[in-house]
């Protein structure tokens, strides 16, 4: 079995809402979100409260909305705690 390679769809509109779905549009994107709304996560709570998800998802989603703006991983000394922008 061979597996396609999934392209990223694009809006292609100017349209604010249409422009806010390149970032959470995907699956588990929002959920994501609302889980870090809640105040800084650690990455297996975040996987705990979200059943069903994959730790792989997990990351490519994470990474997805830190490079879209959406949410800021940062690196620090202490154990690793997700948050979301404001």
């Amino acid at each position: 079995m061979k597996l396609e390679k999934v392209t990223k769809r694009w809006y292609d509109d100017a349209c604010g809402t249409a422009l806010a779905l390149e970032f959470v549009g995907e699956r588990w994107s929002l959920l994501i979100l609302r889980e870090l709304m809640f105040g800084p996560r650690r990455f297996g709570e975040i996987r705990a409260q979200l059943a069903g998800i994959s730790a792989n998802i997990l990351t490519q989603r994470l990474a997805s909305l830190e490079a879209g703006g959406c949410w800021c991983g940062g690196r620090c000394r202490r154990p690793h705690r997700c948050r979301s922008t404001n």
